[in-house]
């Protein structure tokens, strides 16, 4: 006849063991997940006064069921460039930007693997800028699925402010009125003007909700696996004492 003692020590043992693996494969999981960013602008030179798209690419999405969430930094050299971010051009994607903190959710929240551009990153070159190359980056790079999180390594572009060469000058400002219907965020210099996007989705119940913390799922449905083992086991043991 087991001992008191030593049935709770049982139990200890295996709540322990249980929450341990769980833990583990979780961990496994996530650090599998992988995609490519790229940044690929729509220019390689450009004088003051013209802008450069950027645009952000994710491919190769091997993550579960896929991404909704892009949480990443921009690096850019705002003495040289008036920053502004935009939406995809089908809005399937909202953008969000916070100083140099970018947030790019998928507007029906469901996760996706398809290869797609998320966003735009567009510089103006402003008046007095430096010439020569300047470096575009995106860092911190962390992409969300529905119940994990990952991150992926720092990705740049490369442009190059030239000297003007006279005449008329190409001023392709692709703000606010941009033909791609997308909808903008800017930075002029060190000041944010105000817009957190998020692009219209009529048939989305959830627009107006805050989005959980990634893995929060996840994390309930370990504590649910844990509690119903440890029931299992108690069952188990009264069981036994009334045999």
């Amino acid at each position: 006849m087991i001992n008191k003692k030593l049935k709770k020590i049982i139990l200890m043992l295996a709540i322990f063991v249980i929450f341990i693996g769980t833990i583990g494969i979780k961990s496994l999981a996530a650090d599998d997940y992988t995609c490519t960013l790229t940044l690929t602008p729509d220019k390689e030179e450009l004088q003051v006064g013209e802008s450069v798209t950027l645009t952000m690419n994710v491919s190769n999405i091997e993550a579960g069921s896929g991404i909704a969430i892009y949480n990443g930094v921009i690096d850019v050299n705002t003495d040289v460039f008036d920053v502004q971010v935009q939406s995809d051009n089908n809005n399937v994607w909202g953008v969000t930007l916070i100083e140099d903190s970018l947030t790019i959710t998928k507007s029906d929240y469901e996760t996706t693997s398809e290869d797609q551009a998320i966003g735009k990153i567009i510089l103006t070159v402003k008046e007095g800028a430096e010439l020569g190359e300047q470096t575009i980056a995106l860092k911190s790079n962390e992409f969300s699925t529905d119940t994990e999180s990952f991150t992926i390594e720092d990705v740049s572009a490369e442009v190059t402010i030239v000297e003007n060469g006279g005449g008329n000058q190409n001023n392709t400002n692709t703000g606010g009125n941009s033909s791609s219907g997308g909808n903008n965020t800017n930075i002029s210099g060190n000041n944010i003007s105000s817009n957190s996007v998020v692009p219209n989705n009529p048939n989305s119940q959830n627009s107006g909700l805050t989005l959980p913390k990634t893995g929060l799922v996840g994390d309930f449905l370990i504590i649910g696996i844990i509690v119903g083992v440890v029931a299992g086991i108690i069952t188990y043991i009264k069981y036994k004492r009334a045999v």
